[in-house]
């Protein structure tokens, strides 16, 4: 495999996915609901910072599955937390039942747990 096109892919797939957080905030800026774009913001700096810090080049040993969940444990918790905080309309009874239409979509996002297995970054190195 190609070393330079996996971190292209590590980091491009990883900003791809946080991009959301960065609109809501510039979003939620130009509306003035600043506690909102602070913490879209807050969320989004976060996620980068959990990107590299996960990147599989730096731990070349670990699973890859292992890395990507650290990385999705984060993106999920922080995407709750940007609903939370963005649509307060969610807070009010009988409202929680839009959030939970969205929990089977989360399922997607484990297709690459199964689709790693248990290759590692060292690993996919050596296979060229």
């Amino acid at each position: 495999m190609n070393e330079r096109g996996a971190r292209i892919g590590w980091i491009g797939g990883g900003l791809g996915s946080l991009l959301f957080m960065l609109v809501f905030s510039v979003v939620w800026t130009v509306q003035g609901h600043y506690p909102g774009a602070a913490v879209a913001l807050a969320c989004f700096l976060a996620g980068m910072g959990a990107l590299v810090w996960n990147a599989p080049w730096r731990f070349p040993e670990t699973e890859l599955r292992i890395l990507y969940l650290r990385f999705l444990a984060y993106y999920l918790v922080a995407s709750v937390i940007l609903v939370w905080v963005g649509f307060p309309e969610i807070r009010e009874p009988g409202q929680w039942m839009t959030l939970a239409r969205l929990a089977p979509m989360a399922l997607v996002l484990m297709v690459p747990v199964f689709t790693l297995g248990t290759k590692t970054w060292q690993s996919l190195q050596c296979a060229e």
